[in-house]
């Protein structure tokens, strides 16, 4: 093998590694952007349940809330109702997939803290290597 084929797969070479290095970071990229995707859904899922955590433990909220929709209905029927069928459309859709969404909750906080805890440490390690 002369020297010229050697110099011309080294150069090969370090072309496929600059490839395969800029393609880890688009896929990194893409990783945190469907991350920050995920954790903004999993946030709607945490408030619902604090909602529901807090009106099962409040009888008194639960009534207020009753009262409120009654006065709605008085002053908009239309909407109300539409309301109240959007809510018991919802609420019937999460009793149905509750039990097989509940325990994936923390695993996908599990699995978002660990991968933000990755994320900062790979840019800390570009960061210093650039």
């Amino acid at each position: 093998m002369s020297n010229a084929q050697k110099i011309s797969r080294s150069e090969i070479l370090q072309a496929r590694r600059q490839v395969l290095i800029t393609r880890c970071r688009l896929q990194r990229q893409q990783l945190i952007w469907q991350s920050a995707e995920l954790h903004h859904e999993l946030r709607f899922i945490e408030l619902g349940l604090n909602a529901a955590r807090t009106l099962r433990a409040s009888p008194l909220l639960v009534a207020t809330l009753a009262v409120v929709t009654a006065g709605l209905a008085l002053i908009k029927p239309r909407r109300t109702l539409w309301l109240v069928k959007t809510g018991f459309s919802s609420w019937r859709l999460w009793r149905r997939f509750a039990p097989a969404l509940m325990p994936l909750i923390p695993v996908l906080r599990d699995w978002l803290v660990s991968a933000r805890k990755t994320n900062m440490a790979t840019n800390k390690d570009t960061q210093t290597k650039e």
